[in-house]
């Protein structure tokens, strides 16, 4: 019997949000990001919006080969599409024809893999159909290079384009596209999406509505490491330079060479995270390390000294152990079935775009710096089980669980920095252990944390990468404007020392700035097709340098009015206002304008800023290294 479950009220917003959006806008290839968390129910929910919209022609492109069975199951299974057609383009090239599309509503299934891999010949079926609707799942791994093999990044810029999503929006022929993702961190700090383009559901969300009555808690442990467990600087990261992480002596491989550390300390650890587990009542756990050499080392350490007994392991990073691509939720379910206790080893595999029921904790003994990835891996064990009421995280990195955190807070959209603060502490509340005793961190105690760790002891987050914003339609409005904010900028002066101007143009004239300036706006013409020409026009760059120069002003100045925390921008007109023109050279509005017109990520600045404030040496921090 086929399923009959309907559609909740979250979905049935987002499909009214998203027909508005299509219906309503006047763009050549629309396309909208659905925000939306795991188990939102974005498999049903699509395919149901491409009913109601009458699409008949829908292709399903990811780079996680894994959810086809979701897709599958969601099409075939569910009354709702009695009569539609499913194809996985890997298995069923040939039975998708022309005359397919034309007497079913058809959904065809393909991974950017197999697309990328096959030859022109073979892509002419998905590269010559006119789409209704093209659905990029998973597309956080779209959003930018991380995580994708070079061969598709070099294929990806042979069409103008940076990644994934690139080639889809070059390469195919469709009415709508919709980009399905619950951590969507690049897609929204780089302004990729206007408001009327995201519909957003988060975890916050899901707890408010109260619309899944099997919903799993979610809780965060931040254990207290013994002395003689706590050495930073030891091991080595995924980079192989010296990590910050406490727990760097677990990775002691970097691309097969080993450092010089004894497997006493890892003993040393695994004994004490057996108490922990002694004392919890975890069944099936992730671990998440480094390197799968990492993995290989716990393991076989832990069956030497007869640690873990009670649990079975089972590496799932490389190829060693577990299938790959669409096999690996099999592999995974079958080994759990046949184990009471099971702790699973990963690096990526895994930790995204697949549900392990049974998964309730996950253990970060890696030195991840992504929330993307951090909190795709943590939504793994909410999924409800029998017996299963609650999720844990377990983070020995206390500075990387917070910045984690702060990062993820980016996909709470439409709320205030302090309500998402709040909000996702009393829904996903976490604990940290003093004195062998776990206490409920507020909100005061997160910002405590946040603002009192060094710089040293902060990982490098994706916000770290960047503090201006990219995207079409952000570069769109940077060139209608670029004239101002250029005369702006260069009113900016060295008032006494305080501001450091150190950029300037050019005095042997290479920079002509009305030619550029008019350069620009022939660009504009076509944002799309001109994007990397106006990353790298000589204007745009020294425009962003002389904006570093003003940026790291900032913090010198407001030391000298013993201001050293600062919650928003209101609070640097606040304290300087008075005397803004005759430091800086601008007016105070002036000022509001170069931060209103959102080049910037005005919420890392601020974090930037607040870094600086609270450096004991007070040494300049530069803004240089994070330009684009």
């Amino acid at each position: 019997m086929k399923n009959n479950y309907q559609l909740r009220n979250s979905q049935k917003d987002c499909i009214e949000f998203s027909k508005r959006y299509f219906n309503t806008t006047t763009s050549k290839k629309p396309e909208m990001l659905w925000n939306c968390k795991m188990r939102f129910g974005k498999c049903f929910t699509a395919i149901s919006f491409a009913k109601e919209m009458n699409y008949s022609k829908i292709l399903i492109i990811t780079h996680m080969p894994a959810v086809m069975d979701e897709w599958k199951e969601t099409v075939e299974n569910h009354i709702s599409f009695n009569g539609w057609k499913f194809y996985n383009f890997k298995n069923d090239e040939k039975k998708i024809t022309t005359e397919t599309f034309e007497k079913y509503h058809t959904v065809v299934f393909c991974s950017n893999q197999l697309y990328y891999t096959r030859s022109k010949k073979h892509r002419l079926i998905i590269d010559d159909i006119q789409w209704d609707l093209v659905i990029v799942d998973e597309s956080h791994i779209a959003f930018d290079e991380e995580g994708e093999p070079s061969r598709f990044i070099s294929y990806a810029k042979s069409y103008k384009g940076k990644n994934g999503r690139d080639i889809i929006t070059h390469k195919l022929n469709y009415k709508s596209l919709l980009n399905l993702t619950g951590t969507p961190l690049n897609a929204l700090q780089n302004g990729m999406f206007s408001s009327e383009q995201i519909y957003s559901y988060t975890y916050i969300d899901e707890r408010n509505n109260k619309e899944i009555d099997n919903s799993v808690e979610m809780k965060m442990y931040l254990p207290e490491l013994p002395a003689n467990l706590n050495r930073p600087g030891v091991g080595l990261d995924s980079l192989g330079e010296s990590s910050d992480n406490p727990l760097s002596y677990l990775n002691p491989f970097y691309k097969g060479k080993k450092i010089l550390e004894t497997d006493d300390g890892i003993i040393s650890f695994l004994k004490y995270l057996e108490k922990i587990y002694n004392e919890g009542s975890f069944k099936h756990s992730i671990w998440v390390l480094e390197t799968e050499l990492s993995c290989q080392l716990v393991k076989q350490l832990a069956y030497d000294n007869y640690l873990f007994e009670d649990y079975a392991f089972k590496i799932v990073a490389g190829n060693t152990e577990t299938a790959g691509g669409a096999e690996i939720k099999k592999d995974i379910s079958d080994f759990i079935s046949k184990n009471d206790k099971t702790i699973c080893m990963t690096v990526h595999k895994g930790l995204t775009g697949i549900t392990i029921k049974e998964w309730d904790s996950v253990f970060w003994l890696s030195a991840t710096a992504s929330p993307k990835k951090y909190f795709q891996a943590n939504f793994r064990c909410q999924n409800p089980s029998d017996g299963k009421n609650e999720a844990t995280i377990v983070d020995f990195w206390k500075a990387r669980a917070i910045h984690m955190i702060d990062g993820y807070l980016l996909t709470f959209q439409n709320i205030s920095i302090g309500e998402r603060v709040s909000s996702f502490l009393n829904y996903f509340p976490v604990y940290e252990q003093l004195n062998n005793k776990y206490s409920k961190i507020n909100i005061g105690k997160y910002y405590e944390i946040y603002y009192t760790m060094k710089e040293k002891e902060k990982p490098v987050s994706l916000g770290d990468k960047l503090i201006f914003r990219h995207g079409e339609q952000l570069y769109a409005n940077f060139i209608e404007n670029s004239e101002k904010i250029f005369k702006l900028l260069q009113k900016t002066r060295n008032s006494s020392g305080i501001v450091p101007i150190t950029t300037n143009l050019p005095s042997n004239g290479t920079i002509n700035v009305r030619k550029e300036l008019n350069t620009l706006k022939e660009y504009s013409k076509d944002v799309k097709e001109n994007f990397d020409k106006i990353a790298n026009n000589p204007l745009f760059n020294y425009i962003k340098k002389r904006y570093c120069d003003l940026l790291n002003s900032i913090p010198v100045y407001l030391k000298r009015f013993n201001v050293f925390k600062i919650k928003s921008f209101n609070d640097i007109y606040d304290s300087i206002n008075f005397t803004f023109l005759d430091a800086f050279g601008i007016s105070l509005e002036e000022f509001k304008f170069l931060i209103e017109i959102n080049l910037v990520k005005t919420e890392e600045v601020l974090r930037l800023i607040n870094l600086s404030l609270n450096d004991k040496e007070e040494r300049e921090y530069s803004y240089d290294r994070r330009i684009a």
